[in-house]
């Protein structure tokens, strides 16, 4: 991850904990994925299509957006945002 997304990542985590006294949790399985924007220099951006399953066995299907940046060479998340 950038470390902007970490640090977007360590709030919203704390947040959850906070707001769940910790009983919070999701299986997330990507059903497929598709590449939408993929500039080798410089960024990607992929779109996959999630089904999620919650503590109640609540299944949902949800898409999400990844981007990822390169930094020193490597590819890190950027950004998440789910549709």
């Amino acid at each position: 991850m950038t470390e902007e997304m970490q640090k977007w990542a360590d709030g919203y985590a704390a947040k959850l904990w906070e707001e769940t006294a910790g009983d919070f949790r999701v299986t997330t399985r990507i059903m497929n994925g598709n590449v939408i924007i993929f500039n080798q220099e410089k960024e990607i951006k992929v779109l996959f299509s999630t089904q999620r399953e919650d503590g109640q066995r609540k299944i949902t299907y949800q898409d999400i957006e990844i981007d990822l940046a390169k930094e020193g060479g490597e590819w890190k998340v950027s950004k998440a945002e789910w549709r």
